[in-house]
This record gives structure tokens, C-alpha cells and sequence, in this order.
């Protein structure tokens, strides 16, 4: 038997061990009143013993859980312990805290009477609630997963698909079922797979990877590109990959706004051609690749001839028609291996590479003149165009993309000046004349500001009594250097540069006022005749400007006589006429020059509202020593006269010309017969000097 001494050791070593255990401790009686507890159970509940000590144990439970708590301990006690039951106390304080409770039975000495149970907890409150924040967590990821507008998909560490999200299933056209436990690569262009899973394989080594651009090929064969983000899934050991999950974004608008940006940025917008940005960045790439293996280069400079000239008589639009065509023409004239671009305007440029012998390039440059062989039809119009090349050759001519540039330019003008629709390589000697050329065009721009330009004015006649009846006036430019230069060097560079509108508004605006000076001075019957240039003509609003010249000079327009050009006049002769018939009706005089050089249709020649024929000079020179210039005369004498116009001979420099004329029934000439061009504050005293008679009326 256990001594009394042993059994009080054993009773307050319990008493220790309950009073000062950690986990918290209740016994209740069989009628579930409260006997004893602890302090740890004190801190869980809240209560002080005293507040509870014999009361039910019911008091412990939340009102709603009450019931079931009881039923639940009551079955646990049938036997003599139980383990693990979970019980919600309720704090003194109002909180709800989860315990597991491990109980035991106390028994009589007869072993089957219950005297008491005992039972310790363990408060599992924060586990409880993590297990909730963990299961609303799973539940909001996965409705996270199911639903998000992003596409998300997961596969594990041998890239096979294990899940992705109705997001992707749009993205994609794949259903679930098409997919899952297929290989990633699946879902990559084949000429990009090894590429993308090369790197994902990269990116991924890491945590996560952010920003990975990837195309997508659809079920329906289609790309898409979207920008991925992803992490890794660990296991516990937070080393082993167990999958891979990825959220993607669908750039694909976004990349085809770029691509259209960067188009547009190095392509042609009317043509579809590389642009000049484009063109320099592939010539620069040349002459690298030629100086690295001594290879040679060729630039080539194309630009239309007089294609201005379309814009103003056709529009803008058959312009860019035109341009089209052109460039359609220049991709069938050059190589694969070439480049072909449009700097602007009418101005193509042709990169050649890779060649053997100097003949390919002139093979190339031969191709495109004999493309514009062939007229272009647009819109209603037949047209006929010519071109003018120029060649410069890396390194002979330049080794930078500006050198080259510049003689090909140079070399194109030269060929313009040879006589179009031709071409030319660049030799040193161009430069001078570009060089020239250059500083007349800049002097040019500030020529009459300077008050540089000035009239002369030639006389015209009638042949048979020698009374003048006209003057035509002709432009000069008093160069600061040069002295005085001819209207033929430097008038076509005012003529391509735009430069001939301003300057002939000025010789229409001094020889108007030239004109109205002389009638104050009394010679009240002598006309102007002012040459219009092709540009000139051209504008829309010729009229309105010819009849504000006049209303500010004061000039009576019937004085006023207007030279064009036959070529000139036959370009577009339907819209001529209606030009022509403007004038006529304000009652200004219209003269064509130069006849019989072109190619007149009789049909159109006697719709135009024109008032008088000048016969060119060159069939005047000869004509009384060669028949064939003497039979072009009398038969545009013969036109005139069966279409009642004048008819006036121009070059009429010695007696035998005029009278050879004059016998043939010419009326009028012009020429150094009856004196050389002079200042219009000269002429008068001129005339009377040499005694010319001054017509007293006007025909």
C-alpha cells in the first residue's frame, strides 16, 4: 500500500500540474457544473473561477452553439475518455475562441460511476481562422483564375498544359479539353517555337519573370502577341518547381499600331516605297558592307521631267496617280537585290549592289527609260513623261551616303540638260557647272529685290510701210558680277524653281506700266506683247492676275498682247481654250509664238481664241535661198489668212527677208532690221532718231 506521505506528494504534484499547466484545464460534475479550471483556461475564457465556479457548463458555449456543444460533449463521455473534439468557448469578453478538447472520465471505486470529467484544450482559434482565410483564398483565386479578362495557364516543370482560364480559351480558340496535358509548344507559331520556349526556359530560372513577349498561334492559324508575366509554384522544400503559372497581356493591337508607326515612319505612304529616312539607313548599311568587302556601290537619282507640270493642268490627284504608276514601273526595272525608294515629290532614288561589271548598273538605268516609253493613261489622260538619271559610283565618286547623293544629283541635272529621258554619270566637271548654277539660283531669288531685272523692248513693224505698231518686251537680269545675262541662261532655272511666277508678274506688271507711259507720252496706239511662261500660263488664276496688272497700270487691255508657245498650248488644249477665252473676253490680244515648230492640230488650232501667228525665226533665216523654210512660211501665211489671224515673222534682219516676206502677203516682222531691243525710256527717241514713221492706228 501507498503511504499517506506518498499519496499527499502525488495529490500536490496534480495540483501543480494542473493549477500551472499551459494548456487549459475544466473538470465538471455529472451535471455539468463547473468544479475547477486553471489559469490557463482563466485566459482563455476570460473568467475568474470564482465567476464560474458552479455554474453550467453551458455558460462557456455561444448561444447559437449551445445545444450542439452539449449534445456533442455528452456523446464523447459515453466512453471513459475522448479525444479531439472541437468546442467553440465564448470568452467572458464576447470573443469566440476554438479549442480540441482531449477528455477523461473520473470514476468511483466501483468503476462504473462518473464523478467527474476533465478535460484539457488546445486553442486552435488562429489555425481555424487560417484555415478559412486559406479556404476563401482557394475559392476567390479560383473564381480569380476562372474569370479574370487576362489570360492565365498553367504547366508543370515538363511544360505540359495543366490548367488555363476561359481568358486564354479566347485567346487561343482552343477549348480545355484540345490542350490540357499537350505540350506548351503547341500553342507557338512553328517558325518561333524553339525561339519562345527558349525564353521561357530562361526567364523561368528565376522566382518569376516579368514582361516576356511571346506570340500566340490560334486554332484558327492566326498570331497573337501578348506580353507575359509568370512564377514559379515550389513545394515545401521551396527549391523544386511543382508548376508554372503565367498571366498574359494581348498586345497584338498595340505591336500592328507599332509596326503601322514604324511603316510609316520608313515607308512611302502614297507609293509604298522606302522612304529617304529608310533609303540613307540602307545606303549606309551598303557602303559599310562594300568598304568591309570591297565591293562597289551605285546610287541612281530619278526625277521626272517637268512633272509640276501635271499638278497645275491635271491636279494634284493625277499627280499622285501618276507617282503610282511610276513607282510600279521602276519595281519592274530593277533587281531583287536593289533598292528602290522615293525621297519626294517626283525625286526616286535606285540602290545597286552586289554587281560584277558597270554594264549591270547601265542595264538597270536602260530599263527605266525604256519604261517610260509607253504612255500612261490616268484618269481620262494619255500622258507621255521623260526621266532624268543621274549615276555616282562608290568609291570613284564618294565613300559617304551625302557625296554620293549629291553627285548623282548633280549628274541627274546634267542629264536633264542633255535632253531628258536619258541619264548620266557624275564626272568632276559637273560640279563646277552645279556650282554655278547654284549661286545663279540663289542670286536669282534676290534679284528683284535688288532691282536687278530690267525690259528691253523689241519693235515690231509693219512690213510694207516700216510703222511700228508694237513692241515685245524682253526680260534681262543685270547680275551683280556677271553683268548683263540672257533670259536663255537663266530663265529655266527660274522656270524649275517656281522663281518665273513672281518674276512674271514683275515683266506683266513693268511692261503694262512701260505701255501706259507711252501712251501719256503720246503714242497712244502702240501695244505691249509680254512672253508667258509654261508655269505662268498654267495658273488657275491667270486672268484674275493679268486683269489686276492692268487695272493697276491704268492700260487699256486691247493694248495688251500675250505670247505663249504653240507646244505650250497644245499640251492640254481643251483646257487651254477655256484659259484663252478668259483673256479674249476681258480684250486682251493673244499671240503664239514660235509657230510652226510644233505640232499643231488644225481641228483644236481654230477652236483657240488666238489673235495672231509669229512665224519662228529659224524658217525666217534662210528664207529666200532654202524652198523647203519658203513653202513652211507660205503655207502658215495661208492658215492665217484662211483662219483670220495675223501673221508676224520674227528674225527679220536684212531687206532681202522683208521683202521676200512682204511679197507673200507677211504684214508684220520683227526683227534687228528695224532696230535691236533698248530701254523703254529709249524708244521713242530711237524712232524718231531713224526715222520711223509711228502708225496712227491700231489694226
Amino acid at each position: 500500500m501507498e503511504s499517506v506521505s506518498d499519496l499527499r506528494e502525488a495529490r500536490d504534484y496534480l495540483d501543480k500540474l494542473f493549477r500551472y499547466a499551459n494548456a487549459p484545464i475544466i473538470v465538471w460534475d455529472p451535471h455539468y457544473r463547473i468544479t475547477r479550471f486553471n489559469r490557463a483556461f482563466e485566459q482563455l475564457t476570460g473568467y475568474a473561477a470564482e465567476e464560474v465556479l458552479g455554474q453550467d457548463l453551458s455558460l462557456l458555449f455561444p448561444e447559437s452553439a449551445r445545444a450542439a456543444s452539449l449534445e456533442a460533449i455528452a456523446r464523447a463521455t459515453q466512453g471513459e475518455h475522448w479525444d479531439s473534439v472541437e468546442i467553440t468557448v465564448l470568452r467572458k469578453d464576447g470573443q469566440e475562441r476554438v479549442a480540441l478538447w482531449n477528455s477523461a472520465n473520473v470514476y468511483a471505486e466501483d468503476g462504473a460511476t462518473v464523478v467527474a470529467t476533465i478535460a484539457q484544450g488546445v486553442d486552435i482559434s488562429r489555425r481555424k481562422r487560417a484555415e478559412t482565410d486559406l479556404r476563401e483564398t482557394r475559392d476567390y483565386l479560383d473564381k480569380l483564375f476562372r474569370y479574370a479578362n487576362a489570360p492565365i495557364i498553367v504547366w508543370d516543370p515538363l511544360y505540359r498544359i495543366t490548367r488555363f482560364n476561359h481568358a486564354f480559351e479566347q485567346l487561343t480558340g482552343y477549348a480545355a479539353e484540345e490542350v490540357l496535358g499537350q505540350d506548351l509548344s503547341l500553342l507557338f507559331p512553328e517558325s518561333e517555337r524553339e525561339a519562345s520556349l527558349a525564353a521561357i526556359e530562361r526567364a523561368s530560372e528565376g522566382e518569376q519573370w516579368e514582361s516576356v513577349e511571346i506570340t500566340i498561334r490560334r486554332e484558327d492559324g492566326r498570331e497573337r502577341v501578348a506580353l507575359w508575366n509568370s512564377a514559379n509554384v515550389f513545394a515545401e522544400d521551396g527549391v523544386t518547381v511543382l508548376a508554372t503559372i503565367a498571366q498574359g497581356v494581348d498586345i497584338t493591337a498595340r505591336k500592328e499600331a507599332e509596326a503601322l508607326v514604324t511603316y510609316m515612319a520608313h515607308y512611302d505612304q502614297l507609293t509604298g516605297l522606302p522612304n529617304r529616312t529608310l533609303f540613307q539607313d540602307r545606303v549606309d548599311h551598303a557602303l559599310a558592307r562594300a568598304e568591309r568587302d570591297e565591293r562597289p556601290v551605285a546610287l541612281i537619282f530619278v526625277d521626272l521631267d517637268n512633272f509640276k507640270n501635271v499638278n497645275d493642268t491635271l491636279g494634284h490627284d493625277t499627280g499622285d496617280l501618276l507617282l503610282q504608276y511610276m513607282a510600279g514601273r521602276l519595281r519592274r526595272c530593277v533587281r531583287r537585290e536593289d533598292s528602290l525608294a522615293r525621297l519626294g515629290g517626283d525625286e526616286f532614288t535606285i540602290l545597286v549592289e552586289d554587281y560584277e561589271y558597270l554594264r549591270d548598273v547601265v542595264t538597270v538605268a536602260e530599263k527605266v527609260v525604256q519604261a517610260m516609253v509607253r504612255p500612261f493613261h490616268l484618269n481620262g489622260y494619255e500622258l507621255s513623261l521623260s526621266l532624268s538619271m543621274g549615276i555616282s559610283v562608290y568609291p570613284e565618286n564618294g565613300r559617304d551616303r551625302h557625296a554620293l547623293l549629291k553627285h548623282a544629283d548633280t549628274a541627274m541635272y546634267s542629264a536633264k540638260e542633255s535632253g531628258r529621258n536619258t541619264y548620266r554619270f557624275f564626272a568632276p566637271e559637273m560640279n563646277a557647272r552645279m556650282v554655278r548654277r547654284l549661286q545663279l539660283e540663289n542670286s536669282l531669288r534676290r534679284a528683284l529685290d535688288r532691282d536687278e531685272l530690267a525690259l528691253h523692248y523689241l519693235p515690231q513693224f509693219e512690213l510694207g510701210s516700216r510703222r511700228i505698231i508694237g513692241l515685245e518686251a524682253l526680260l534681262r537680269w543685270n547680275t551683280p558680277h556677271g553683268g548683263l545675262m540672257s533670259p536663255e541662261e537663266f530663265i529655266p532655272i527660274a522656270e524649275e524653281t517656281g522663281l518665273i511666277l513672281p518674276i512674271g508678274e514683275w515683266v506683266l506688271r513693268e511692261a503694262c506700266r512701260q505701255g501706259r507711259a507711252w501712251h501719256e507720252a503720246g503714242l497712244t496706239n502702240l501695244r505691249v506683247a509680254v512672253n508667258l511662261s509654261p508655269r505662268q500660263f498654267r495658273q488657275r488664276n491667270l486672268a484674275r492676275v493679268v486683269a489686276s496688272v492692268l487695272d493697276q497700270c491704268g492700260l487699256d487691255p486691247r493694248f495688251l498682247e500675250l505670247e505663249i508657245t504653240e507646244t505650250l498650248i497644245m499640251e492640254d488644249a481643251q483646257a487651254n481654250i477655256a484659259t484663252l477665252q478668259e483673256l479674249k473676253e476681258m480684250g486682251v490680244r493673244v499671240a503664239v509664238d514660235d509657230f510652226g515648230t510644233g505640232y499643231s492640230s488644225l481641228a483644236y488650232l481654230k477652236r483657240f481664241p488666238i489673235d495672231q501667228l509669229k512665224i519662228d525665226r529659224a524658217f525666217v533665216r534662210d528664207i529666200h535661198t532654202n524652198p523647203e523654210d519658203a513653202a513652211i512660211v507660205g503655207a502658215i501665211l495661208a492658215l492665217a489668212r484662211t483662219l483670220q489671224f495675223d501673221a508676224l515673222a520674227e528674225g527679220v534682219e536684212n531687206e532681202s527677208q522683208r521683202t521676200f516676206l512682204w511679197e507673200r502677203g507677211c504684214e508684220l516682222g520683227q526683227g534687228f532690221l528695224f532696230g535691236p531691243p533698248m530701254p523703254g525710256d529709249q524708244v521713242v527717241d530711237h524712232l524718231v532718231s531713224h526715222g520711223v514713221p509711228l502708225r496712227a492706228a491700231v489694226h
